[in-house]
Parts: structure tokens; C-alpha cells; sequence
């Protein structure tokens, strides 16, 4: 199958296979995106497909196409500066990662189960599986990347003091974060150890290098809960090629829970949140914050800082105009886009902001449809950022996914 008819059907399918009723007449029948707080579709149980077998050990990709075939969508069915509603998720989830690799996409871990989804482009839909060697992945809320031809999670730890549903509290135990892990199509192994175990990190990769930025984690102390939290700045590195890890300068500004993203080879770390103190009890809806409890204790930033990989170095440019935490910041069209998250309130948002490097600005966007918090996101082309799940305004895990064409006509 050639790269162009791949690409065709990605493109095709992830826009047709909207659930039931049928859209409303609208541009080539899509669906437009819902107003905000609008419902989300009730998840579905579906039985995992059985694992394939183990694939060769990991390989370097194509330099001249690293995200495999089917990717390079000119998404020209979207109209510029949309969002419109596509193929939903099969499983309701937050937390979680969007990984786009080798021809597929991939969603990943989440608060609220422990499969991963993969997006066919010929059954139109997201299939979820069940992997092997769960006990690699048995807390899966983290982010994740590609590294060469394997997705690199950060397994983080949890544990749940209800049901794991929307409304049960959870805690994270970041003590236990520093296990990283690969999945190399079936399956979960081990990958090695972070030098600073923290939570609520930011990861990024340019294909080779795999970074992990900033987080916070627990120090204990003598005060009468026993511990306080505090952010890092700290950013490590792992190398595809040696498999070791090191350990690069920090950012300027200590943060958990933030957007980080790679454009012109550059990292740019964005908002998140810093602990202005200790909460009352520990509870978090699904990852940090979307809790009013814990509302006290934190703050939404706006800083925006970047690195140079090359010099191993940090500057700071201009500050958000949105100070938010769990959000995506994805890299599209020689811009930045801050999109969704939540505020110092911890209340969703919809707002999208996006910035210029050549000029050092930041621009407002078009909303989303629904507010979302603990997000996940990918730039599938220059012309298609794919949103999926999150939590709705009201705290409800989401399935629902929406598509923005940021292209900019003149």
C-alpha cells in the first residue's frame, strides 16, 4: 500500500468514523464540534485484541520520514482555523499520552484503565489491547514519546482510595517514579531508571534523545502531615543510542504538571504549577489538580522558557497569556499551541493560545468545544492537532476527541 493511499485513508477515516446519530449537513458531512460542557458518548467495553508477536529489537527510523507512512495529511477537509469532532476514543480516559508512530496513532495509559488504543485507519476506529507483562504498567498514568521505533512511557505510581472512577480520590506516591518503560509493539520491559524520581513531569523526544523535565515529588520533614511538596526543575536525558541516562541543565523555573514540546530543535517547557503549599488531604481527580481540594496548595503559571539541546542552555521568553497546568502544548505549523488545562481555580479550559518564535508573541486561537484538563494531544501533520479525552468541566473522564486545521490563510 503506497504512503499516499495510507495517508488517504488515515485521513478519511478518522473524520467518517464519528458515533451515531448521523451529522447534521455541515463541509464534506463532518461533525461540528460540540458546545462546551456538551455530554460526552458513554465509554464502551470492548475485549482487547490478542497481542501480536514480539517485534525485532529496536531499529533506527527512516531520517527522511520518522513518522512512518500515512502522516503527512494536508487535513484540507478540515477548514482552516476549526475544530471539528472526530473518531472517538473506545475507552474514556485522562492522563494520558498521544503518541503518533510508524503509520499509527497511539493512545496510551490514563486514570482510568490500563490499555492502550491504536487507531486503524482501514476498521475507522480506535482498537483497544491489553498488553503483556502488565505489572510494567500496573499504575499507568505517565506520558510517553517515541523513541526510534519503541513509545517510552514514565510509569508513574498511584493508589486509589475508592473505585477507579471520576469521583473516587487518588494519590500519586511519586517515590515510586523511576521506572521508565518501553513498548516495543506487544510488549512492556523495563527501560532503565530516572537519577530523581518525581511525578507530573513533562516528556519530549526528537527521535533519538528522549527528555524528561521538571515534576515535583515529596520530601518528608517534621511538620505534622510529614512531608511537603516541592516542584523540580530538573531535566534528564536518554539517549536511543547508548541507552544511558544524564542529566542536563534545569530550567529556570521549578514546575510539575507542565506543557512541554519540540519545534526547530528546540524544547520549550510552558506553564504548569507550583506548590504554594501542602494540602489538606491528598485528593486529586486522575492526575494533578483538577481537585478544588488541593486548590490552596497550587498555582497555574505562565512562564515559558526554552533549551537548546546543542549549547545546553535555557532563555526565557515571553510569558503566557493563560496561566494553566495539565495541558498539551503541541508543535504544528511552525507554531506552538497551548491548548485546554486548567487554572489556578482548577477549573477545564477550552482556550487555545498560540506562539510565534520568529516573533516572540502569542496569539489567541479558536476554542475547543469542551473544556478539557489531563488532555492529550498530537500534531499528526502541520495542518491536523488531534485532541483526545481529558476531564470535562464537570470532572468527567472523556472519549471524545476533536481535530483543529491551524492553517492561517492569507
Amino acid at each position: 500500500m503506497t504512503a499516499r493511499l495510507l495517508t488517504g485513508l488515515l485521513l478519511c477515516s478518522l473524520l467518517s468514523a464519528c458515533q451515531e446519530p448521523p451529522p447534521a449537513p455541515g463541509v464534506l458531512g463532518l461533525v461540528p464540534t460540540p458546545a462546551a460542557g456538551s455530554q460526552d458518548p458513554t465509554p464502551t467495553d470492548k475485549d482487547p485484541a490478542k497481542p501480536d508477536q514480539k517485534p525485532d529489537p529496536i531499529k533506527p527510523q527512516d531520517p527522511a520520514n520518522p513518522d512512518g507512512p500515512g502522516l503527512f495529511l494536508t487535513f484540507g477537509e478540515v477548514p482552516p482555523q476549526s475544530w471539528l469532532s472526530v473518531s472517538p476514543l473506545a475507552i474514556a480516559r485522562a492522563a494520558h499520552s498521544l503518541v503518533t508512530m510508524n503509520g499509527a496513532l497511539y493512545a496510551i495509559g490514563g486514570d482510568f484503565n490500563d490499555l492502550i488504543e491504536r487507531y486503524d485507519p482501514i476498521l475507522r476506529r480506535w482498537t483497544p489491547r491489553r498488553i503483556p507483562n502488565q505489572s510494567a504498567i500496573a499504575h499507568p498514568i505517565g506520558q510517553a514519546a517515541a523513541l526510534r521505533n519503541r513509545i517510552v512511557m514514565v510509569a508513574n505510581d498511584r493508589e486509589y482510595l475508592g473505585a477507579p472512577e471520576i469521583t473516587a480520590p487518588v494519590f500519586f506516591d511519586p517515590e515510586s517514579l523511576d521506572a521508565f518503560t518501553a513498548f516495543e509493539t506487544p510488549m512492556w520491559s523495563e527501560f532503565g531508571n530516572l537519577v530523581a524520581p518525581r511525578a507530573a513531569a513533562g516528556v519530549v523526544s526528537d527521535g533519538e534523545t528522549l527528555y524528561v523535565l521538571g515534576g515535583s515529588s515529596k520530601r518528608y520533614d517534621g511538620t505534622p502531615q510529614g512531608y511537603v511538596w516541592v516542584d523540580s526543575p530538573l531535566v534528564e536525558a536518554l539517549s536511543a543510542r547508548t541507552q544511558q541516562w544524564h542529566q542536563a541543565t534545569p530550567m529556570p523555573t521549578s514546575r510539575g504538571s507542565l506543557g512541554v514540546a519540540m519545534l526547530g530543535g528546540k524544547i520549550y517547557a510552558a506553564g504548569g504549577f507550583r506548590w504554594t503549599g501542602t494540602p489538606a488531604k491528598e485528593s486529586y481527580y486522575g492526575s494533578w489538580g483538577v481537585d478544588a481540594n488541593a486548590g490552596a496548595a497550587m498555582e497555574a503559571l505562565k512562564a515559558f522558557e526554552v533549551y537548546d539541546p546543542h549549547l545546553d542552555t535555557w532563555a526565557t521568553c515571553s510569558a503566557m497569556p493563560t496561566a494553566r497546568h495539565s495541558f498539551a502544548l503541541v508543535a504544528a505549523n511552525g507554531r506552538l499551541y497551548a491548548i485546554g488545562g486548567a487554572n489556578t481555580q482548577h477549573r477545564a479550559l477550552s482556550t487555545v493560545e498560540s506562539y510565534d518564535p520568529a516573533t516572540d508573541t502569542w496569539h489567541a486561537e479558536p476554542s475547543m468545544g469542551t473544556a478539557r484538563a489531563l488532555l492529550a494531544a498530537s500534531a499528526v501533520s502541520d495542518r491536523l492537532v488531534l485532541v483526545t479525552g481529558g476531564m470535562d468541566a464537570n470532572g468527567r473522564p472523556l472519549r471524545t476527541a476533536e481535530a483543529f486545521n491551524p492553517e492561517v490563510l492569507p
